[in-house]
């Protein structure tokens, strides 16, 4: 009998650029497909079951569209809630769209001050080739601010917040 230890189920690395010579070949890169994740959020136009269940729905057919995702390379989905959504799970919505297989948590957002209410929020791993500069996070209906900017996007650090290290002006 063979230990379920044994087989590989997921593996969290990537293996990139892999260089294979054949005879007479010219030399390829081979890239591996990694686990990624995408984001997403949007807001329930209410607290029932089919609110809730319209606009988890939307959001992932939108993230799944917009980064060319199959059903089949999923290896998993995260949902998360603000507190006032009540009437239903986001994931119930992702099973009766015929997401039989794919394992599937959810959890209620932490209660942050100024938050967007009814808001419903999900992070999908897939099995994809793609880098994550490639990968587009879908944010619907108002949600855009809950998008962290990449760090790319954001001013050095030693122009933002000077550190100890810096003199200040009329330091020497």
């Amino acid at each position: 009998m063979r230990r379920a230890w044994r087989r590989p189920t997921l593996f969290l690395f990537v293996q990139k650029g892999i260089r294979m010579e054949q005879q007479g070949q010219p030399e390829q890169t081979r890239v591996y497909p990694a686990c990624r994740g995408v984001r997403g959020a949007t807001i329930a136009s209410g607290d029932s079951r089919e609110e809730i269940h319209a606009a988890t729905r939307e959001l992932v057919i939108e993230m799944m569209r917009t980064n060319g995702i199959d059903r089949d390379d999923l290896v998993g989905a995260f949902f998360t809630t603000t507190s006032d959504l009540t009437a239903a799970y986001p994931a119930e919505a992702a099973r009766l769209m015929g997401w039989e297989y794919v394992p599937m948590l959810g959890a209620v957002e932490m209660d942050k001050q100024g938050g967007p209410s009814r808001c419903i929020r999900v992070m999908l791993l897939w099995n994809t080739t793609k880098g994550p500069r490639e990968i587009k996070h879908i944010y619907l209906k108002g949600t855009e601010s809950l998008r962290t900017v990449g760090a790319s996007e954001v001013a050095p650090a030693h122009e933002a917040n000077p550190t100890n290290n810096q003199r200040k002006d009329g330091e020497r």
